[in-house]
Formats: C-alpha cells, structure tokens, sequence
C-alpha cells in the first residue's frame, strides 16, 4: 500500500502538495499555535514505524505550517539550510 502512495505522490504532485495544504489548514484550525509540534511529532511516529512515505508527508506539513506562520527561515527549510559550510 505504501508503494502506491508514493508513485501516486511522485506523478502526482500538484494532488501532493494540495493534500498537504490541506492537512496543515486542518492542524492550524484545530490546534493553533501547537500545530507544528503536532504535525512535527507524528512524522516522529512514523519515522518510528518506519513508513517513509508518511514521514515525508508530515514532514512537509510542519514546514508548509512554518512557512504560513513566517518562520520557516529558522527550521531549516531545504538541505543547504541544514548543512552550513564553514
């Protein structure tokens, strides 16, 4: 089942990038400002079970959560964010 959400997720990405909108209205609505600690720990749960593809999708949650709220300069958006040269 995992492999048929992550081809849909790859040929798909405009439906991707709508579902994760989505979830993130949903998690600001119903959670405020805890909405990033939420989305942010159940890509911890997945990581946990191991499911990638559901990592990957709370994870970009919790960075679309970020960005609305004007802060996702201070996360670390993309990966030259993350890995500073000295």
């Amino acid at each position: 089942m995992r492999f048929w959400r992550w081809l849909r997720d790859r040929l798909r990405p405009a439906d991707f990038r709508r579902e994760v909108a989505g979830k993130a209205t949903d998690l600001l609505t119903v959670h405020g400002p805890l909405a990033y600690r939420v989305a942010r720990e159940q890509a911890r749960m997945e990581r946990a079970a191991r499911r990638g593809t559901e990592v990957r999708f709370w994870s970009r949650v919790a960075v679309e959560i970020a960005r609305r709220e004007g802060w996702a300069d201070q996360i670390g958006v993309k990966g030259s964010d993350r890995w500073r040269m000295p």
